[in-house]
């Protein structure tokens, strides 16, 4: 930090007597100049890349010029650090020139963070390895003692785990109660055994039979790997090798990633929803909500559709409607988007106008009675009755006699080709459930976020 002498107001006159006296004052000044004319419109830089875009002369004030503004203040800087931004150094040297001691602003009564299980387990065995390998350098000696804690057992880690909870407990405390009583901002909430357990690391001795969670994707699963296999002999240069490794990968390199990655996927699923059935409810809830845990969907029983089998139209109203006005609507819109706006326009049509949809429903309808009576003349007695014992209400369909109904818009049932009853609201959400849908084939689906 740079403290403010009468050496440094003087140097300049001492040195050449035309030269303006830089007083108090006139410090005070430069610095407010330095920030009304700081650079605007731009993104935080360094502090030379700052300097270089300001506008000197429009710093300068009488009696100095725009040098000897510039000069002045690069003395002052000779004497203070440079890792900040600009703004935060005149912020400094303000405070500085108001309160020109030297001050500390960290309390030394503040609680010291406990050091993490493997670095406890180096500072006790470093004396006794010092004693036993007195030729080897204490970085040597760190690494080395790095490794033999990796290769100890899970008992005796957790031992040190279990002692870095109880140490980081109790500093969370002191900390918490450090702050109230100087009245300093409360520290945020870390989560520590989240960030752990995500990582795989120390702190995972609790629930360890739950899985552990795939990569998202084969990119992230070939970086895993490749972090593994380089090591930290790349160092800083590890991002930049590795995403020039995976862009100069075929498509069919990656493609094997990307297939390993879901088979992964799968069998973490799979063992995620063994392990959490066997808990009881109230254990469930609370891994669950401890761990962040994506809870997998369960896997419904949907109708598979037979070979040929006909479609049955949707009985919305609202989906013929938004089918016909997606023509028209900007394809730069968002899906959500462009369903609001369409809802808007159905609110404002006319009961006269939403006439014409239900007779195309109906004709429809009609056609698909055709159809799917056509179809099923083409099964097998065995297949005509599965399917009849799978799908018992598709046989008003198919009786010869059965007149054409004029069924009212009814609500969606378990099955696809139920009849469906909608009204208001529920007949608007069902075009965005079909839309969203349609959109999120593209995505992997295999998770919901569980609230």
């Amino acid at each position: 930090m740079y403290k403010i002498n009468e050496e440094d107001v003087d140097s300049d006159a001492d040195s050449d007597a035309l030269t303006p006296e830089w007083t108090q004052k006139n410090l005070k000044q430069l610095i407010a100049s330095l920030k009304e004319h700081l650079p605007t419109g731009r993104r935080p830089e360094t502090y030379i890349r700052e300097m270089k875009a300001v506008e000197w002369h429009k710093v300068a004030f009488s009696p100095f010029s725009a040098e000897e503004c510039q000069e002045k203040w690069n003395s002052i800087m000779v004497k203070m650090r440079r890792y900040r931004t600009l703004p935060e150094l005149l912020d400094e040297a303000e405070a500085l020139l108001s309160h020109p001691v030297n001050y500390k602003t960290i309390h030394s009564e503040l609680p010291k963070l406990p050091v993490n299980p493997k670095m406890k387990y180096i500072a006790k065995e470093m004396s006794n390895c010092k004693n036993n390998h007195p030729e080897l350098s204490c970085p040597e000696i760190t690494k080395l003692l790095a490794k033999k804690y990796d290769s100890l057992p899970d008992e005796e880690k957790a031992e040190y785990v279990r002692k870095h909870s109880l140490e980081l407990s109790e500093y969370n405390k002191k900390k918490h109660d450090f702050c109230i009583s100087n009245k300093l901002r409360l520290p945020m909430k870390r989560s520590w055994k989240r960030r752990s357990n995500k990582n795989g690391g120390e702190g995972c001795s609790k629930d360890e039979e739950l899985p552990e969670k795939p990569p998202p994707h084969g990119r992230a699963l070939f970086l895993k790997e490749f972090s593994k296999a380089s090591g930290p002999s790349l160092g800083a240069n590890f991002l930049k090798t590795s995403s020039q490794r995976w862009r100069e990968m075929s498509k069919k390199e990656k493609q094997k990633y990307n297939s390993r990655c879901d088979e992964m996927k799968k069998e973490y699923k799979n063992k995620l929803l063994k392990y959490l059935d066997q808990l009881d409810v109230e254990e469930r809830q609370r891994i669950i909500k401890e761990k962040n845990i994506k809870v997998p969907k369960a896997t419904l029983g949907h109708y598979v559709k037979m070979p040929g089998e006909p479609k049955m139209p949707t009985h919305s109203r609202f989906i013929y409607f938004h089918k016909e006005q997606a023509k028209y609507i900007d394809k730069a819109l968002k899906g959500k988007d462009r369903i609001q706006m369409i809802k808007k326009q159905w609110h404002e049509l006319p009961e006269s106008e939403r006439k014409r949809y239900t007779k195309m429903i109906k004709e429809d309808m009609r056609k698909y009675k055709e159809d799917l009576k056509k179809w099923f003349q083409t099964l097998s007695p065995k297949e005509q009755k599965d399917y009849l014992k799978r799908k018992p209400r598709k046989q008003q369909y198919l009786k010869q006699s059965l007149p054409i109904k004029e069924r009212n818009l009814k609500l969606p049932s378990d099955s696809e080709d139920e009849d469906i009853v909608l009204s208001g609201d529920e007949e608007e959400n069902l075009i965005e459930s079909e839309v969203e849908e349609s959109e999120e084939e593209e995505c992997s689906d295999m998770f919901d976020m569980y609230d």
